[in-house]
């Protein structure tokens, strides 16, 4: 036979006869007497309640546990993996230039950077659905070359656009996961000229061409 310990502030039921016991510190001598003549376990009677209680607390620390833990193998990843620093919003003057070699000059007076970017993506198809330039800006390549990126989230025909912009302008491009703008949600989409005509025509010399311009 076996009688759970005297619970303090608690009422409990005798299982077998369904009678109410008060199981505090005070519990009678005829109380006990009931209880062993039962022959039965004693429990508090919001017993389930604090099985549930605990179940959940339990299911809620190793939901935790895990999210934490795969937090920590994200960042390891990312340290490991992290992609380069894009300068948002900035133009390369390969970039220009190569637009400009492909395309000639958008239809403004001084055309700046971003003009003549807009100018070759409107090209591939304009403003709809698959507009695939967001948060983009300059950056290099993991061997240090010079790159131009865009981080957009992804849909369906973006990809195709960015494609066409490629062979348009006859760069390199890749398409990755790793993203620096809300990695997980944003894809990265890298164009770079290819090794054969990297720097055909100096940076600088496009620079003052464009000095030159805004002069006249």
């Amino acid at each position: 036979m076996a009688i759970l310990p005297i619970f303090t502030h608690h009422a409990a039921q005798c299982a077998l006869c369904c009678c109410m016991v008060g199981a505090s510190r005070g519990t009678t001598t005829t109380q006990h007497a009931l209880l062993r003549a039962c022959c039965v376990v004693v429990v508090p009677l919001d017993a389930p309640r604090r099985a549930e209680g605990k179940k959940a607390m339990i299911a809620t620390t190793t939901s935790r546990t895990a999210e934490l833990q795969q937090q920590h193998l994200i960042h390891a990843a990312r340290k490991l993996l992290r992609p380069s620093p894009v300068r948002l919003h900035h133009v390369p003057q390969w970039l220009v230039r190569r637009i400009r070699e492909r395309l000639g000059k958008p239809q403004r007076l001084h055309p700046g950077g971003p003009d003549y970017l807009h100018y070759a993506v409107s090209a591939t198809g304009g403003r709809d659905g698959a507009y695939w330039l967001d948060h983009w800006g300059s950056t290099t390549t993991p061997a240090g070359r010079p790159a131009f990126v865009s981080e957009p989230y992804l849909r369906p025909a973006m990809v195709q656009r960015a494609e066409a912009f490629a062979k348009m302008l006859g760069l390199e491009f890749v398409i990755s996961a790793n993203s620096e703008w809300y990695p997980g949600n944003t894809i990265r989409l890298m164009f770079w000229e290819p090794d054969d005509d990297q720097q055909a025509i100096p940076d600088a010399r496009i620079a003052q061409d464009e000095r030159d311009e805004a002069r006249r």
